[in-house]
């Protein structure tokens, strides 16, 4: 199939085209699509009853063309202006003309041929398969050509867009259910070109290439049928083959809802729409946890899960139909929103924890205008969307989301803050989320100090999955391990609270079936961290606690259990003490930003030899400095524990701090004393 001898010229094209149209839409042509009921097509139904389908085709056309009651929020063919092209754009749509496509972030401009192979996988990273099939570069030559009115964007583009029609028919077979019982074509084509999320993808965007192209004398009646067909073909696909959850699920329910309202013409529009917010009125709080956070536990997902049912909200909001949205699915978002405020730095960044990569002040500030537009009365959504210029910060400063297991301490909003994210996650996190428990992030003045490690790529062949795996081993996060094994997700909160001098936090992760760590944390003045972890069970080997910071200039005394920084702007120092003799060493790790991008970085590993069922247990100071950076001098003067109950007294720089827990009763975590 995709590796036939095309035929180039465009009146065979055309001519494939059609035979491949009847041949796959059978009794579905437009003719039986559309909602005759619907008295603005009267005159196209009396066309197709006078036998005379070029004449309704006509009448269909004008149709869409004189049509201004159905709403698109960013693009309309009759609101003439100009779009914000980007530089980026500008290429895209550039390379596209040259079908140069432009597939993945991660890897940039991949060459298909002259005659555009859609199944070549350049790279063996399965998102470039199927992000191919999501056409990123269409929607820039879109935005050239409504500024422009260059004719060769639109003529390029019908050429793409038949040319993928004609090498990727829908073939219905359900590969999942007898992978045996198919060819590889078969197989590749459901899974690529025709998986939900895909097909979900190009119902989305291609409700704003119908706007974008729809006013060309080149989008003509002949294609006007085959878009329609074709995109009916798409909807039906998706009624049928919503995945079964997780983020997939939230992002095609949006799309089809999408695609419901802006075609409301087809005679099933209606059915597509009522499944589609049935679905985002199941799964918000199905997905979504009673603390507000999505349940894979992965922030750049929950992100994307608020524009998800923003964004279907919207589009029914500016066509009329808010009522489709109960007041519980608003009230339900904007906790989403609070949560994504407790888990965010100052510079409204998202710790990478999980699948989560990098995100600029910029991005996350369009989010946020985005979100206020929806909630004018909310003053803290204000107050972000304005770059911190008007509205009001939350009262709040540290905060816990106990149920999903992720916790903030914070001394302020403002970019020269402190403030530490830290996750203890609940088991169902699933693909996104990483064997992770334990592991933080550290901001301090503008710098994030110890950022978690991401993901770096996603799944593909062994060479790709080989680095996957390597980001998502648990020693390369900030946490505690056993010989370096993978830790199971297993986690409870144990103890919260929040005081003027002290701030206490204690969780729980049963890490392997005979160890469980404990990690306590203390914000100690709202200034600097004392982490206590504790390896507690029958299970014996190398106990070993990793603190990573950033990239650049750090460090190492492992005689003196220390590291420090010495990065341009705000530092960092830690130091140790165990209960037991600990050793401690440089080590050397990565970073990843951005999909398929790393950096190396390092951070000091200490180490306990648990030879007994007794528990090991290692104290980290964690002191960050506005400059240079400094020597911690810690001792530990004394420690008991006993069951549940915890005490220990440290002198940090000659000032001494008595710290604890106690989980049988309400008393007083711990204190400061000079």
């Amino acid at each position: 199939m995709n590796n036939r001898t095309k035929i180039t010229l465009s009146f065979f094209i055309s001519l494939i085209i059609s035979l491949n149209v009847q041949a796959t839409s059978r009794d579905n042509s437009l003719e039986h699509l559309l909602d005759f009921s619907n008295p603005k097509l009267e005159k196209v139904k009396n066309a197709y009853a006078d036998n005379d389908p070029n004449k309704a085709l006509s009448l269909l056309l004008r149709h869409f063309r004189e049509r201004q009651d159905i709403i698109h929020p960013t693009i309309n063919h009759w609101q003439r202006g100009p779009v914000v092209v980007t530089p980026l754009d500008q290429s895209m749509a550039a390379n596209g003309l040259k079908r140069l496509l432009f597939v993945h972030k991660g890897y940039g401009y991949f060459d298909y041929g002259a005659d555009i192979n859609w199944s070549l996988w350049p790279v063996k990273d399965n998102e470039v398969r199927f992000q191919l099939h999501r056409m990123y570069w269409w929607i820039p030559m879109a935005k050239a050509y409504w500024n422009t009115g260059d004719e060769a964007y639109v003529k390029e583009w019908k050429f793409q867009f038949r040319d993928w029609i004609a090498d990727n028919p829908l073939v219905d077979t359900e590969v999942d259910d007898d992978p045996q019982k198919v060819t590889l074509d078969e197989d590749y084509n459901h899974r690529y070109p025709w998986r939900s999320l895909e097909v979900s993808r190009r119902l989305q965007d291609q409700a704003k290439l119908f706007n974008f192209f729809l006013s060309s004398a080149h989008f003509d009646e002949g294609f006007l049928a085959d878009f329609l067909i074709n995109y009916h073909r798409h909807a039906a696909r998706l009624h049928e083959h919503y995945s079964p959850g997780k983020n997939h699920l939230l992002f095609q329910a949006m799309r089809m809802f999408i695609a419901s309202i802006m075609f409301p013409e087809f005679k099933h529009s209606k059915q597509w729409q009522q499944r589609a917010i049935a679905i985002l009125h199941r799964e918000i709080d199905k997905q979504i946890n009673n603390d507000g956070y999505h349940y894979e536990i992965s922030p750049n997902y929950h992100v994307a899960s608020i524009e998800i049912f923003l964004k279907a909200y919207n589009f029914a909001k500016v066509n009329g139909l808010a009522d489709l949205f109960n007041n519980h699915y608003l009230h339900k978002v904007n906790r989403m929103i609070r949560a994504n405020i407790v888990m965010s730095f100052p510079d409204l960044s998202v710790p990478m924890f999980g699948d989560a990569k990098w995100r600029s002040f910029d991005y996350m500030l369009s989010r946020y205008r985005t979100w206020a537009a929806l909630f004018p009365q909310d003053k803290v959504l204000e107050y972000f969307a304005s770059g911190f210029k008007s509205g009001q910060p939350p009262e709040f400063l540290s905060e816990a989301l106990t149920t999903t297991g992720l916790y903030s301490f914070r001394n302020g909003w403002q970019p020269n803050s402190t403030v530490l994210l830290m996750r203890n996650g609940i088991p169902g996190g699933a693909y996104h989320s990483q064997p992770d428990n334990g592991t933080f992030e550290l901001w301090h003045n503008g710098s994030n100090l110890m950022p978690d490690p991401g993901a770096f790529m996603y799944s593909g062949e062994e060479v790709i999955m080989k680095q996957r795996r390597w980001f998502r081993q648990s020693k390369i996060h900030n946490t505690l391990t056993l010989d370096d094994k993978r830790i199971n997700i297993d986690a409870k909160p144990l103890f919260w609270r929040v005081t003027d001098k002290l701030e206490s936090l204690v969780v729980e992760n049963q890490s392997y079936p005979d160890l469980k760590h404990r990690r306590s944390i203390f914000f100690i003045e709202k200034r600097f961290f004392v982490i206590l972890d504790e390896a507690i069970g029958a299970a014996t080997g190398a106990v070993k606690v990793r603190h990573f910071v950033k990239e650049g200039q750090v460090s190492v005394n492992p005689e003196r259990h220390l590291l420090r920084t010495d990065f341009a702007g705000s530092n960092l120092s830690i130091a140790a003490v165990a209960v037991s003799e600990m050793s401690s060493e440089h080590e050397l790790s990565r970073v990843s930003y951005h999909y398929g991008k790393a950096k190396q970085r390092s951070g000091i590993s200490l180490t306990v030899n648990k030879t007994n069922d007794y528990s090991a247990r290692l104290i980290s100071v964690l002191m960050p400095f506005d400059g240079p950076s400094e020597d911690l001098d810690v001792q530990l003067i004394n420690a008991q524990f006993v069951d549940d109950r915890v005490t220990f007294t440290l002198t940090i720089n000659q000032q001494q701090y008595q710290l604890g827990y106690q989980l049988d009763g309400d008393n007083s975590v711990g204190s400061a004393k000079n």
